[in-house]
């Protein structure tokens, strides 16, 4: 990987890092929208596994540039099913901002940092 590009990555991984974490509890303000949205205990418990597995996955992508397109992919799938999440109750458009900001994310850098290095 291009060490130009690498910076976008670890951004990502941080912050997908971080929003894992805060998932793990999850913190009241995560717990409160989650059940809001109807999501099942099962649901809100794997929520952090999958986000820790994506990060393991982008921080082995660094070495293995296709993994972490795969990592970043998968990601993207996950916050597609959140925004259809937010569409089923009839949301307003501010409830769609961090999963969309989560994907713009995903996508430039899985294009920029990953996919470039493939």
């Amino acid at each position: 990987m291009d060490a130009n590009v690498i910076w976008l990555a670890v951004v990502l991984i941080v912050v997908l890092g971080a929003d894992a974490l805060a998932c793990v509890g999850p913190i009241p303000y995560i717990r409160n929208d989650l059940e809001r949205l109807g999501c099942s205990e099962t649901v809100i418990r794997t929520i952090p596994v999958v986000k820790i597995a994506a990060v393991a996955g982008l921080v082995v992508g660094l070495w293995v540039p296709w993994i972490g397109v795969l990592a970043a992919a998968g990601m993207l799938v996950y916050f597609v099913v959140a925004l259809d999440y937010h569409r089923r109750n009839s949301d307003s458009i501010d409830k769609y901002i961090p999963a969309v900001g989560f994907m713009a994310l995903i996508a430039v850098t899985m294009v920029v940092s990953y996919a470039s290095a493939v």
